[in-house]
C-alpha cells in the first residue's frame, strides 16, 4: 500500500476511518488442552469455547528513499492489542498503527476474545488470549510466510494478553505495553469502582474477586496463573518496554515494577509523569516517542528470540 505525501501523518487525527488491506478470520478450536500446533510453551486451557478471532491487517507504508525515519523499513509484523471492552478499531489505536506502518511494520489488529467482532463468551485475561494470538500468528505465517520479526504492542488488558503470549511463544521478539495490570484479580475492584462510581458491598467484601476467580476456574484457568509473578523466567532475554502513568489509579505504578521483576533484566519500566490509565494510550508525546525509539532499537535483532 502506497504511503501518503506526509509520512508523519500519525501526528494528526485521521480525517476518516482507514480501511484495512485485509480482514482475517481465524477459527480457534474449543479443545485447546494440547496447546497450539508448532508452538512450544503455549500451555493448553481446558474447557475453552471455540471462537472465530477477527483481525484487521495493514501493510507497511512505502518508505520515501530520503526519509531517515524509515530506518526500520521491512521491519516485520506488529500485533496491536486493544484494552478491556474496546475493539480493534478504537480511535486511540489509530496513531499507534500509523506510526508502526511509518516505521516499516505490517500491522495486525485483532479483536480479542469476547470483544468486537470476535466470538467467545469468556474473556481470556491473557491466559486464553495467548493461545488465540498464537493461532492468529500461525494463520499469518501460513498465508504470508514467517515474519522477519514479530512485535506485540498492548494497551492495559491488551498488555496483559501481550505478555502472557510472549511468555509462552518464542516467536515473539519484543513487546511494548502501556498500563498493563500485573494482576487482574487485584485490579478488578478498581475497574468496578470506575464503572459504578463507588465500591459496592460485593467489592469491599471480596465476593466480587471470589466470583471472578470461580468463573476463571470454570473455564479451566487457574487464577494463580494470572499475576505477573507466575510468568517469571519465561521471557528468555527478549526486550520489553513497560510504559505506565505515575498517576494511574486503576493499575498503580508499582504494577510496572512487578512486571519488570518478573521479566528480568531485558525489561525497561518507564513511568510517565501525570499520565493516568486511560490517557496514556492517546497521549501524543512521550509515550509514542519512547515506543518508537524502543522498537527501532530492539526489534532488529533480538537475543533469545525464536523467530
Amino acid at each position: 500500500m502506497g504511503g501518503p505525501e506526509d509520512p508523519r501523518r500519525w501526528l494528526k487525527p485521521p480525517d476518516a476511518p482507514v480501511q484495512p488491506d485485509a480482514v482475517l478470520r481465524v477459527e480457534v478450536g474449543g479443545d485447546l488442552s494440547d496447546g497450539v500446533d508448532g508452538v512450544d510453551g503455549v500451555d493448553g486451557v481446558d474447557g475453552v469455547d471455540g471462537v472465530v478471532i477477527v483481525a484487521d491487517a495493514f501493510d507497511a507504508f512505502d518508505a520515501p528513499a530520503t526519509d531517515a525515519a524509515h530506518a526500520t523499513a521491512a521491519a516485520g509484523t506488529a500485533v496491536l492489542l486493544h484494552g478491556l471492552y474496546e475493539n480493534r478499531r478504537h480511535p486511540d489505536l489509530a496513531r499507534w498503527r500509523a506510526a508502526l506502518q511509518d516505521d516499516g511494520w505490517d500491522v495486525v489488529a485483532p479483536d480479542l476474545r469476547g470483544h468486537g467482532a470476535s466470538g467467545g463468551a469468556t474473556l481470556g485475561w491473557g491466559r486464553i488470549d495467548a493461545q488465540d494470538l498464537a493461532a492468529l500468528l500461525d494463520h499469518i505465517e501460513a498465508g504470508r510466510g514467517e515474519p522477519e520479526r514479530v512485535l506485540v504492542v498492548g494497551f492495559s488488558y491488551g498488555g496483559i494478553a501481550a505478555l502472557h503470549w510472549m511468555a509462552g511463544d518464542p516467536r515473539i521478539d519484543a513487546a511494548v505495553t502501556l498500563a498493563a495490570p500485573a494482576d487482574p484479580l487485584e485490579t478488578l475492584p478498581m475497574f468496578v469502582r470506575r464503572w459504578t462510581g463507588s465500591l459496592s458491598w460485593l467489592t469491599t467484601s471480596g465476593r466480587l474477586r471470589g466470583a471472578f476467580a470461580n468463573r476463571l476456574r470454570d473455564t479451566g484457568v487457574d487464577p494463580a496463573a494470572l499475576p505477573a509473578e507466575s510468568l517469571a523466567g519465561r521471557f528468555a532475554g527478549r526486550p520489553v518496554l513497560l510504559l505506565h502513568g505515575d498517576a494511574d489509579r486503576l493499575a498503580p505504578p508499582d504494577h510496572a515494577g512487578r512486571w519488570a521483576r518478573a521479566i528480568g533484566p531485558s525489561a525497561t519500566a518507564v513511568l510517565l509523569e501525570g499520565q493516568r490509565h486511560s490517557s496514556i494510550a492517546w497521549f501524543r508525546g512521550e509515550a509514542l516517542e519512547r515506543a518508537r525509539g524502543f522498537w527501532r532499537e530492539h526489534a532488529v535483532e533480538t537475543p533469545g528470540a525464536g523467530g
